[in-house]
């Protein structure tokens, strides 16, 4: 009998449960950037080259008149580079995108910062942050 009372305490609970759950409020999920597909940093170094390339890819050709990639090269902690570029929209590519090639001065294990500034207009849209994966030279 104790048993019987028990089970049907828990249906009763798990059926009350469930109704309030089905009852919360329903969060919207926004999307992480307003115009951005994808934005990403790559580093590649060669015979004592670094090779930093940033692409941006926009949801659409005309969400931003120009992207503007400050790109920043990293040797542990340590900015060893950094440049600042205006970007437009490559019809071809259907990106905006920027390569820099630096030399290094020694060895060790470096990476990449990029920060794209998209504007529409003269006006910021949006700022991302991406860092590349460490590179051992």
């Amino acid at each position: 009998m104790k048993k019987r009372i028990f089970v049907l305490s828990l249906i009763l609970i798990m059926l009350l449960s469930t109704s309030m759950i089905c009852a919360a409020e329903h969060e919207e999920v926004e999307p992480l950037y307003i115009g951005t597909t994808s934005a990403i940093i790559n580093l590649n170094i060669s015979n004592g080259d670094a090779t930093m390339t940033a692409n941006l890819i926009p949801v659409s050709d005309s969400v931003f008149d120009r992207v503007n990639i400050t790109i920043e090269l990293y040797k542990g902690n340590t900015s060893v580079y950094k440049g600042s570029f205006n970007t437009y929209y490559d019809d071809i590519a259907g990106k905006f995108k920027k390569t820099v090639t630096e030399e290094l001065d020694s060895k060790g294990s470096y990476y990449a910062k990029a920060t794209f500034k998209c504007y529409k207009s003269g006006t910021l849209i949006e700022t991302i942050n991406k860092s590349s994966g460490y590179v051992v030279y």
